[in-house]
């Protein structure tokens, strides 16, 4: 039984658990304060004090203004629901990336950043990671063959997949779902690996088994973030 409840009720639920184990209840053992930090300053850029749907409804607007703007965008700008997506996620994972208990600062700034270790930043990788498949004329391999995939950048990309349910297995004992974010974070960093192990222009066995590589990672990516309770994006 897990009760999600902020650090200050902890003296609280440690006499609520002493009582029950006094008590001598067959379920006492399996009570656990699940606890979590404080989110500080947390309000809109106009200063006031603000529920979660008034940061949601400003996540985004701000995200429709940089639809407009951005010359690279991929869908009508007046797509909302790409906008609502974003926000959504720009708030998840920049609440999930903080360790449980751990009281933090929100910073407008720092959560709205198309680089680095945020929402945004995933979201694009997955769509860079989508794309490749549509435009790089290949077909992916249907199953891996390690002598062709000997590059470094190729080897790391496959240790790094191949922990994926360990940091799963971690995550969910711990409760700590910072851990999976974290993980999820090295893929943000795959574009140099992309331009290493280039698809287009490769011959056919080598294109095929880089590609499949991709697409697993892809999935992987994918898997973590609907985890997290992010909608992975194709196009933004």
């Amino acid at each position: 039984m897990l009760y999600v409840v902020e650090n200050g009720q902890n003296d609280h639920f440690q006499a609520l658990k002493s009582i029950i184990n006094k008590m001598d209840l067959p379920w006492s053992d399996r009570l656990t304060h699940v606890r979590f930090g404080r989110i500080k300053g947390m309000s809109t850029r106009k200063g006031t004090a603000v529920f979660l749907k008034d940061i949601l409804d400003e996540c985004r607007e701000i995200m429709i203004k940089r639809q407009i703007e951005s010359p690279t965008t991929k869908i009508p700008i007046n797509d909302g629901r790409v906008a609502d997506i974003l926000g959504v996620s720009c708030v998840i994972i920049n609440d999930l990336k903080q360790r449980r208990q751990k009281d933090y600062d929100f910073d407008w700034d720092k959560v709205l950043q198309v680089q680095g270790d945020t929402g945004i930043k995933l979201q694009y990788t997955y769509c860079r990671l989508h794309s490749l498949e549509k435009n790089s004329g290949a077909i992916a391999a249907r199953e891996c063959i390690p002598e062709i995939l000997e590059e470094p950048e190729a080897l790391m990309l496959l240790k790094e997949l191949a922990k994926f349910h360990d940091i799963l297995y971690r995550a969910n004992e711990q409760l700590e779902a910072h851990i999976l974010v974290t993980y999820l974070f090295q893929f943000n960093y795959i574009n140099k690996t992309l331009k290493t192990l280039q698809v287009k222009g490769s011959s056919p066995d080598v294109a095929s088994q880089r590609l499949l590589l991709f697409n697993t990672a892809r999935e992987v990516l994918k898997n973590g973030m609907s985890i997290l309770g992010l909608h992975p994006l194709t196009e933004m």
